[in-house]
């Protein structure tokens, strides 16, 4: 009963909505804490304006922020994905995120995205919902200067092509580069839109370039089954390091995630 009990409690995420507003310290993240919040009013009147729209129904997870997100920005603190990515190492003085190009899929409210700014990074931060990105965008406003750089958000429905080319253009248009450094993706398979995992690989896919590395942070959600399906999907088309947990998780976190969470970084194969 326990287990199940803690089990529930490591998926339950922190809703925004209902709190309306939430601050977070992020460890090795400079700066105040980051401020998510959401206006309930604004958010249900977006919704009705999008009421046609299919991806609000998915409004809900919009407004909220999903464990294994926080603790994506400590990893890359820690750990130097290129040489990790080469031959298991952690390196030193981790990830270089100053003046690189980042992608986030799945942003949600963009806490993740938001810290990533704070080390140095340009960001883009996409989801399939609108009414995450204007959260995205609003939280944005809230947590960062005009002298922090380059952060954006735009919506980005995985498999569009549309889409794609435009978050293409949008990296072209601030880096000159149109492939990212990195990748960033942490909760954004659950149980609902697990159908969807082959549309996000290929997303990944087209999205990347040769020297592009992409890192999947995750909590086991459903049918391991179905799960390992979809790993098994992933596995098959690009070259996959697993992020040991003692890598990803502080010692305080460990207990309640360290069994079901699967952190794995990957590149296109040569």
């Amino acid at each position: 009963a326990m287990r199940g009990f803690l089990s529930r409690l490591r998926r339950t995420p922190l809703l925004v909505g209902v709190l309306q507003q939430r601050q977070f310290k992020i460890p090795g993240v400079p700066g105040p804490p980051i401020v998510v919040s959401q206006d309930h009013k604004s958010m249900l009147e977006l919704q009705a304006r999008l009421k046609d729209d299919p991806s609000v129904k998915q409004w809900i997870p919009a407004g909220m922020v999903w464990h294994a997100g926080k603790f994506t920005a400590p990893l890359l603190r820690r750990v130097d994905l290129r040489r990790f990515i080469v031959d298991g190492s952690v390196g030193e003085g981790g990830t270089e995120l100053k003046g690189a190009s980042v992608i986030e899929l799945g942003s949600g409210p963009g806490m993740l995205a938001i810290a990533l700014r704070r080390l140095g990074a340009n960001v883009l931060a996409t989801d399939g919902s609108p009414i995450s990105v204007a959260l995205a965008k609003r939280n944005a406003e809230q947590n960062l200067q005009p002298s922090d750089g380059h952060f954006e958000a735009e919506q980005l429905l995985w498999g569009d092509e549309d889409h794609i080319h435009i978050a293409r253009e949008r990296l072209r248009a601030t880096t000159g580069h149109s492939e990212p450094d990195f990748i960033v993706m942490s909760e954004t398979l659950y149980e609902s839109n697990a159908h969807n995992a082959g549309k996000l690989w290929d997303t990944v896919a087209a999205l990347s370039g040769p020297k592009t590395i992409a890192i999947v942070m995750q909590h086991s959600w459903g049918s391991p089954d179905d799960e390992a399906v979809m790993y098994e999907d992933l596995r098959s088309r690009f070259e996959c390091r697993d992020i040991p947990h003692d890598l990803v998780l502080t010692t305080a976190w460990r207990r309640l995630s360290h069994f079901n969470l699967v952190a794995i970084a990957f590149r296109m194969r040569a």
